[in-house]
């Protein structure tokens, strides 16, 4: 008698569902609020024009200089009025570096957070699932987010190369300021001697006249 043979079938259990991953921010600098692009790009815009029209006034003070300065006429005043508008434009360039430093490090700080949600959602997936272009893109999406870390890294170095610049402005505008200020001076003490030169030249020139209408009348007498 032959005995029946059974046989167990246990079912496979479905694969767990790919986890849904959040989005994870990053900041280089958490302490710092986000600004908004449309606001740095509203602050550019108008440092921009503020700085073409500092550049207009500091040729138009120029040319005013060396018109005076050729009537030996004192220039003092306009001198620091170009000074103090140069100031200005030092300031201005500043904040500006500042911003375009701000606005870069966003973008890369958001480009980052792409490329890793994408990379992430790849790697979640078993690789025997991933298709020929997803084993691709995720090589791709790792070399981009080297290439990021990278620019980074050379933002925060020209963060300080812009700071040394900055500080190398304030040093020629004081090496200015001092050389306007001796020019300043040899001005005044030039239009001094032309003073004196012409006082003294009417003074001889009178003395002159007096001698002759002495001898004038000592030879009529």
């Amino acid at each position: 008698m032959h005995k029946k043979t059974t046989r167990s079938t246990t079912t496979k259990r479905p694969a767990p569902p790919i986890p849904v991953l959040c989005w994870r921010e990053v900041r280089s600098d958490r302490r710092s609020d986000f600004v908004p692009y449309s606001e740095l790009h509203r602050k550019l815009y108008e440092i921009n024009n503020e700085l073409s029209k500092l550049e207009l006034q500091a040729r138009s003070i120029q040319t005013r200089i060396k018109e005076m300065s050729g009537k030996d006429r004192n220039v003092k005043e306009l001198l620091n009025q170009w000074l103090h508008t140069v100031q200005m434009k030092d300031n201005l360039f500043k904040k500006e570096s500042e911003l375009l430093q701000r606005l870069r490090c966003q973008e890369l700080e958001d480009r980052h957070a792409e490329l890793e949600y994408e990379l992430r959602m790849l790697l979640a997936k078993q690789d025997i699932l991933k298709t020929k272009e997803e084993k691709a893109r995720e090589e791709e999406l790792i070399a981009d987010l080297i290439y990021i870390v990278d620019k980074r890294a050379e933002l925060v170095e020209s963060v300080e190369n812009v700071k040394v610049k900055v500080r190398g402005r304030s040093s020629t505008r004081k090496s200015l300021e001092n050389k306007f200020k001796k020019l300043c001076l040899t001005m005044s003490h030039a239009s001094l001697l032309h003073k004196g030169s012409s006082a003294q030249n009417y003074s001889t020139r009178k003395d002159r006249k007096s001698r002759a209408s002495s001898i004038f009348r000592f030879k009529n007498n």
